[in-house]
């Protein structure tokens, strides 16, 4: 089999033997059941679509990414007081027109990223054929809100807060 960090692996990488490098692996990969630092594992629920916090959102604004070709900037109402900043790279796959003013879906849990200068906020959820050559954004019905919680038969629990 494959070695792992966390067996030793093999006298002849001793780099990877290092007191330093097995300190980060083990916070990094904590044994199962273990919880890391700030509380309960979120790893100890069971892995459930309904952890993904899936909102409506509508696009009220968006233009091409400053420092990237390949890169849009949306503005996305997805219920809260502001519009939230998400960064997709659509920009080469989908007209600008057609993705404005669209409701979408958007997931709004993530760990905002920084995405060549600007910080996303969340994720539109597209669809693409096996090669990725065809990619659709997922789009609501009409009379949807912004903000509403989109769901499903399975979804059992409330989401993750990131």
């Amino acid at each position: 089999g494959v070695p792992s960090l966390s067996s030793g692996i093999n006298a002849e990488y001793g780099e990877f033997n290092s007191k330093e490098l097995m300190k980060l692996t083990s916070r990094a990969y904590p044994p199962e059941g273990k919880a890391s630092k700030g509380g309960p594992a979120a790893a100890e629920r069971e892995i459930d679509l309904s952890r993904v916090d899936i909102r409506v959102g509508k696009i009220v604004e968006i233009g091409p990414h400053p420092d990237a070709d390949s890169l849009y900037v949306e503005q996305i109402d997805v219920g809260e007081e502001a519009p939230r900043t998400v960064i997709s790279g659509l920009r080469h796959i989908v007209a600008e027109e057609k993705l404005r003013d669209a409701l979408v879906a958007v997931v709004c849990n993530l760990k905002p990223a920084n995405m060549r200068g600007i910080k996303s906020q969340g994720m539109l959820l597209c669809a693409s054929d096996k090669d990725h050559k065809t990619v659709e954004v997922l789009r609501v019905p009409e009379g949807c809100k912004p903000g509403e919680r989109i769901t499903g038969e399975s979804f059992t629990e409330a989401p993750d807060a990131q």
